[in-house]
Order: structure tokens, then sequence, then C-alpha cells
């Protein structure tokens, strides 16, 4: 499955990644490092307002992938990070 940035510059492929949420409630995508997602400042695939709504992203492309895997006939499958105004969390103000 190919991820894709918030505005599109970036797409990677899902199963040689790791994703991370960062103190700026910034999604990462790591590949080959032994360095924690907080030290690494490039890779940046989307950004957020709130830490709840970093957490809803990385929660959706998990639900995407669990689709993506769990299909029954060889699709071509993808995900692009939302924009944060996309995102809708329960415990925002």
């Amino acid at each position: 499955m190919r991820v894709i940035s918030q505005d599109g510059a970036i797409d990677v492929p899902y199963e040689n990644f790791v994703f991370g949420i960062i103190e700026d409630n910034s999604i990462v995508a790591i590949r080959d490092t032994i360095a924690r997602p907080s030290e690494i400042a490039q890779g940046v695939v989307a950004t957020y307002s709130t830490a709840e709504k970093a957490k809803k992203a990385m929660e959706m492309l998990r639900e995407q992938y669990k689709k993506y895997v769990g299909a029954s006939v060889n699709i071509y499958g993808c995900f692009q990070f939302p924009n944060n105004d996309e995102i809708e969390v329960q415990n925002e103000a």
C-alpha cells in the first residue's frame, strides 16, 4: 500500500517504513534507521494542531492498511494523510 503525505509531495510504501508521531504533532516516515522518530527531522508526512488529531490520523492509516491486507483480491491501495481541518476528535474544544 502507498502512503501519501498531506501535501502530496511524498509517496512511500507502507510496508517499508515506520510511521511515528513526534513532539510537534507531526507524523514522520522513517526507513532503515536506529534513531527514534522524535530524533528525525526529515520525512514529515503530516502535521496536526493537536496530539489527538495526530493519533486519529495514525488510526486512520492503520484502518486503511487493515482493509488493504484483508482484501481478497490483489488491489492497489493508498492512503493520503488528511489535512488538519479534516480530522475531528471527541476531546477537541
